[in-house]
């Protein structure tokens, strides 16, 4: 058994590293306390990569603060309101699937929107059209008024192919969107084909795909 680097003492966001655990598995778990002062388990390869950064704390956090900011603002069923929560996920949400491209190289949404809704809207207004999805001047940069615009996929520079829209949850935001809101697994190609067949959106979305595996020659 090859082995194990020793993790202990080191911090990761808001954990520093006790001691092994016990594992029923090949990966190494690491007893961790976090900042708040709850104490957690964490596999050793979760920590180094990122995932996860604290005891849950932050994940819970981070909701509570969109939720007061949807009921004070009114602002919950707005594709506004959809684009900055997901802008907050991926940046602030280590369990954000979208996390690891935008929090996990370092981008950030400024203090000033991730406290605020309306701040956000006030600074960038209502989308222009229902295409219009939020877009960073500078690819390295932050989330913040003087690096972002709407821009249409096609002002992106993307396939405009992919733009489809849909109807999630009462807003109306291209499946891309719908996709990270969801937490879902399933790229868009798979969804916009199940559609296609009959599918409902949140069917589409959530139905897990299932793996074939080739039979095997009888006479091997």
């Amino acid at each position: 058994m090859a082995n194990v680097l020793d993790l202990s003492g080191n911090r990761y966001g808001r954990l520093i590293v006790i001691g092994q655990a016990p594992s029923k598995t090949y990966n190494t778990k690491w007893f961790c306390k976090c900042d708040c002062g709850a104490e957690t388990c964490v596999f050793g390869h979760l920590l180094k990569s990122g995932k996860t950064i604290s005891c849950g704390c932050f994940r819970r956090e981070a909701g509570v603060k969109r939720g007061e900011a949807s009921a004070k603002y009114g602002l919950s069923r707005t594709p506004e309101y959809v684009t900055w929560n997901l802008m907050i996920a991926r940046c602030h949400d280590e369990s954000s699937i979208n996390y690891p491209n935008y929090g996990g190289r370092g981008i950030i949404v400024c203090e000033r929107w991730r406290n605020s809704v309306e701040d956000f809207y006030e600074d960038m207004g209502p989308k222009p059209t229902p295409k219009h999805t939020i877009e960073r001047k500078n690819n390295d940069g932050n989330y913040e008024p003087v690096n972002c615009t709407w821009a249409t996929k096609k002002e992106q520079s993307r396939n405009t192919r992919r733009n489809r829209l849909v109807n999630y949850h009462g807003a109306t935001m291209t499946l891309a969107e719908a996709i990270e809101m969801s937490g879902s697994a399933i790229n868009s190609g798979t969804v916009t084909h199940r559609i296609a067949r009959g599918m409902s959106l949140e069917d589409a979305l959530m139905t897990p795909k299932i793996t074939v595996y080739p039979r095997r020659n009888q006479w091997s």
